[in-house]
């Protein structure tokens, strides 16, 4: 079955306190991803341990050694990909600046007070 990945809204939110994905399929359907706060706070530590240069790293490999939900750490990268904290070369992670950490909290918290959202 062929997914039409490129036909879709990604909307990201907060509520209560949590980092919500949203999903819109171009048949109307949506779907809701969240992340909590204690997550996005390991996933963002984790990528500031990994050089800007180097081997990076994976969803799986932050799953596995920071034992989180694989759904919620998927729903933190894609946040801070999509705000430009981190980049990804070959389905790797590597954080965008020296100062990853600091951004990605920043970012969250920032978003968390503003009433404007997107994607």
């Amino acid at each position: 079955m062929r997914r039409h990945r490129r036909k879709r809204n990604v909307l990201f939110d907060t509520v209560d306190g949590h980092l919500v994905r949203i999903v819109v399929g171009r048949n109307g359907c949506c779907r809701r991803h969240r992340c909590e706060s204690w997550v996005y706070t390991a996933v963002a530590q984790a990528l500031a341990a990994i050089p800007m240069q180097g081997q990076g790293i994976t969803l799986a490999e932050i799953v596995r050694w920071e034992q989180l939900p694989l759904s919620q750490v998927r729903v933190a990268l894609q946040f801070m990909k999509a705000w430009g904290v981190i980049t990804v070369r070959r389905r790797r992670c590597y954080p965008a600046m020296t100062n990853s950490f600091e951004e990605a909290m920043t970012l969250l918290e920032a978003f968390c007070a503003t009433e404007f959202k997107r994607a």
